[in-house]
């Protein structure tokens, strides 16, 4: 039996990196991503700074019947600006990957994930002014 070895991904991580940077040069692409990381950026500014201002207990699931059914622990209030963030890095990294193959798939991928981070932020923003 083998003994298990650790492999450099020296080789995969150059080729990440290359691909992204090809996205990079699209002015569109570059134009999306800048506006992606300002609201992710503005989203996770906004939670930090209405932490120590939130009550304990605040309304996210809002399916949930009226009551206290909807509260949660406010540091739930990161999930919002968790998800879209992790979905940016998902969606940046397949649009890295399609670039050179599909010139429009990787912009229905910024896309997508300005929607998410602008309704992420929306979110974030509403929730924290109503509860100020």
């Amino acid at each position: 039996m083998k003994p298990l070895t650790l492999r450099s991904n020296n080789a995969s991580i150059k080729t990440a990196q290359a691909e992204f940077d090809s996205l990079l040069k699209h002015p569109q692409s570059l134009a999306f991503i800048r506006l992606i990381i300002l609201l992710l950026g503005i989203s996770w500014l906004v939670f930090g700074l209405s932490l120590q201002y939130l009550p304990p207990q605040i309304p996210l699931l809002f399916s949930k019947p009226w009551g206290e059914e909807q509260l949660i622990p406010k540091l739930w209030l990161a999930l919002s600006p968790g998800l879209a963030t992790l979905f940016f890095i998902i969606n940046s990294r397949l649009a890295s990957m399609f670039i050179r193959k599909d010139p429009l798939l990787p912009q229905i991928l910024l896309w997508a994930q300005l929607i998410i981070t602008l309704f992420s932020t929306i979110s974030v923003i509403r929730i924290v002014l109503i509860l100020a």
